[in-house]
């Protein structure tokens, strides 16, 4: 029993050391120190989204992004007509996970414009939760480009303007 002990102190010990580790070299990264300041996004989902990625500027826009993180819509048309509307399906796993990860974590988090959406959309707009949720990963993920295009820090209140107009 003590040797188990002695292990999961050592693993325990490991673990510690490794996050100090990966969060100051996050620290150097000028993209990491931006998507931090986005709500819903820590030090971790800010590094798994920027390894990800790579370099922003090879999405055109936000919905290229949408497209790879799996949060865009695919539209099969004939005649002017939508014959089907489904989300894509050759997407990047981890980084829509991130991105929905986010969203449920700035949902839960209190006074932010992603919460407030999620509210709109929910009790005036009649949309269900899952769909809601879907809609401020990809406000997020839209955050995330300009964000990290521009190398502005993250401004709510623009945001919100944009949201009222």
């Amino acid at each position: 029993m003590e040797g188990y002990l002695a292990q999961l102190y050592f693993l325990d010990q490991h673990i510690t050391l490794t996050k100090q580790r990966l969060k100051k070299e996050a620290g150097s990264h000028p993209e990491i120190k931006l998507l931090r300041g986005i709500k819903g996004i820590d030090w971790i989902l800010a590094s798994t989204i920027s390894a990800i990625i790579g370099d922003i500027h090879r999405f055109a826009n936000k919905k290229k992004l949408w497209m790879y993180g799996g949060l865009g819509m695919m539209k099969r048309e004939s005649g002017g007509s939508i014959l089907e509307s489904h989300l894509s399906k050759d997407y990047n796993r981890h980084l829509k996970w991130a991105f929905k990860t986010a969203a449920r974590a700035a949902v839960r988090s209190k006074d932010n414009p992603f919460r407030q959406q999620y509210n709109r959309l929910i009790m005036k707009q009649g949309v269900l939760p899952h769909r809601a949720m879907l809609t401020v990963a990809r406000s997020i993920a839209a955050t995330v480009y300009g964000v990290w295009k521009t190398s502005q820090a993250y401004d709510p209140k623009l945001r919100e303007m944009r949201l009222t107009i």
